[in-house]
């Protein structure tokens, strides 16, 4: 297992990315309340992908004291690992989106939120690819690309959340 290294510093990453919510949550200020939905939802998602990270990065060393060799371990995590994915992109990011509704973010807000969810989709769909075997065989390196893209999805969240926290409110218009 060549990749235990690898996959150590990860969840050690992870483990800072949730120490970084919780100084999110100590710079929002009352922010982090239902009511500022946007806010609110990208604090508990930042924790959830933190864990994410975590849980996934220690999967395939779980797997390979329990004894599975190497390839089913890869095909193992990348299925945990896209499944969440793809639940957290069908039931969350409808909520992104009702939240998102209406209001009218600065340009660089748009931009960070944007690449956030095209590199979660990245990531599932790399997941997915790698638990199936589609089109290379399933490999540690296809659930590590995964892995990749999570972190990137983790900082550009957390500098996501201190861009919202930091700016005033936006504009929402009233409902009539």
């Amino acid at each position: 297992m060549d990749e235990t290294g690898t996959t150590h510093v990860i969840a050690e990453l992870s483990v800072g990315f949730i120490g970084f919510a919780g100084i999110v949550g100590a710079l929002a200020r009352g922010q982090l309340v239902p009511e500022h939905r946007h806010t609110w939802l990208g604090f508990w998602t930042m924790i959830e992908f933190g864990l994410a990270l975590l849980f996934g990065s220690l999967l395939p060393s779980l797997l390979h004291h329990l004894g599975f060799t190497p390839w089913p371990a890869a095909r193992i995590s990348s299925a945990v690992l896209g499944a969440f994915l793809i639940g957290h992109l069908t039931l969350v990011t409808p909520l992104f989106m009702r939240a998102r509704r209406g209001v009218k973010w600065p340009l660089g807000i748009q931009l960070l939120d944007g690449t956030t969810f095209l590199s979660l989709i990245l990531a599932a769909v790399s997941q997915a690819l790698n638990a199936l075997g589609v089109p290379f065989t399933t490999s540690i390196g296809g659930f590590l690309l995964g892995l990749y893209l999570l972190l990137i999805v983790s900082g550009l969240n957390f500098a996501l959340l201190a861009y919202l926290i930091l700016l005033p409110e936006p504009d929402v218009p009233e409902d009539d």
